[in-house]
């Protein structure tokens, strides 16, 4: 192998894959990047054996063919000590690698290339492509409410459903939940997988520089993001989701319809006096009033009053305030409903003013 290549494009594309890297594996490979040469086309790869992500680049000049791997930690440090404008020249056999730019020198210790573990193709389920900015936008606005760790495992992760041309994104830690939809061109087959957690961080973090259309393949087992400068890879989690439409609470007979960043600043400075694990703060609702009050160990209160649109009995609500500020974080309407029929039912958190909106929260109140 013997490429010349700009400091720039290769840091971006290391950036891309390095989530895919290994650090503490038992099996040292796991560790390194493998890089591929094929004429002007170069690709970085790494995986965790969990998921594969695969990097394009397009050299200006033709290299020598070949394959070999590097430790990708070393190789990144290395990128980044160097100013934006370097070149550098890798080259090398299957023992060591040797880089050079300007006038430093540097020897890499190489392992076998065919060690590296590479995914094995399986039968398509579904494929369908929207733009990398939609699918970006379904991850951020639902995936704060995956479980973590729960010994619930499908509740690490998050849903993905394919049915009537619609594709929906649900997670839930048991405690609330997280929906967003994208309405497809084209009808698909029907199914449903779940994404790990890490899988779903990761694909965020890639998805966030990328202006094109996603291709995305679901597997048997498997999950396949790509497009022209990238492919994401991950292994399903294998179980049953619950039947997430019936965590939506119906015949909501109460409503109160709030400004969203105001409602979010006034969260965030009651959470100061918030004492339990839970993060308890109080809603007390009265004809278009909401009172917020919280209060701490040491008996400091906060409360702070919001005009609402409101009419109904006085009724007081419990919330978890991380829960709540989390929803409004991802609602982008200047205004948002709370629905719900009674203090002990679930509360639909929804965007007010747009018809047919695609994202909603459901979170469970907490007694007091």
């Amino acid at each position: 192998m013997n490429i010349v290549i700009g400091k720039e494009p290769l840091q971006k594309a290391l950036q891309r894959v390095i989530g895919g890297v290994e650090h503490r594996a038992t099996l040292p490979i796991l560790s390194h990047v493998l890089l591929q040469v094929e004429g002007t086309l170069l690709t970085l790869t790494a995986t965790d054996m969990e998921i594969q992500i695969t990097s394009y680049i397009s050299l200006e000049d033709s290299g020598e063919d070949g394959v070999q791997t590097l430790p990708a930690k070393t190789l990144m440090d290395i990128c980044r000590s160097l100013s934006n404008d370097a070149r550098l020249t890798i080259k090398g056999d299957n023992e060591k690698m040797s880089i050079t730019s300007g006038r430093g020198r540097y020897t890499l210790s190489s392992l076998p290339a065919e060690d590296f573990p590479r995914h094995d193709g399986e039968i398509i389920v579904a494929e369908f492509r929207l733009p990398a900015s939609a699918l970006s936008q379904l991850i951020e606005k639902t995936q704060f409410s995956m479980g973590q760790a729960d010994v619930r495992y499908y509740l690490n992760g998050m849903l993905w459903n394919l049915s009537e041309g619609q594709f929906t994104v649900v997670s839930s830690d048991g405690h609330r939940m997280s929906q967003d939809r994208y309405s497809l061109s084209q009808e698909q087959a029907g199914c449903q997988i779940i994404v790990p957690r890490k899988s779903v961080a990761e694909l965020a973090r890639i998805l966030s520089d990328v202006d094109e259309d996603v291709l995305i393949s679901i597997g048997e087992n498997s999950l396949t993001v790509c497009c022209s400068i990238f492919e994401f890879i991950s292994k399903q989690i294998d179980g049953s989701y619950p039947q997430y439409t019936k965590f939506i609470p119906l015949n909501n007979n109460r409503f109160f319809v709030a400004p969203t960043q105001k409602l979010k600043e006034l969260l965030s400075r009651i959470a100061v006096f918030t004492h339990d694990k839970q993060r308890t703060i109080l809603f007390e609702m009265s004809e278009n009033n909401l009172l917020v009050k919280s209060s701490s160990m040491e008996n400091n209160v906060g409360e702070e009053d919001l005009e609402i649109q409101y009419q109904g009995e006085r009724l007081s609500l419990g919330f978890n305030v991380s829960y709540l500020v989390e929803c409004l974080s991802a609602i982008s309407t200047e205004q948002v409903k709370f629905s719900f029929s009674s203090s002990g039912s679930g509360v639909i958190l929804e965007p007010e003013g747009v018809e047919d909106a695609q994202n909603l929260y459901v979170i469970m109140p907490i007694c007091l």
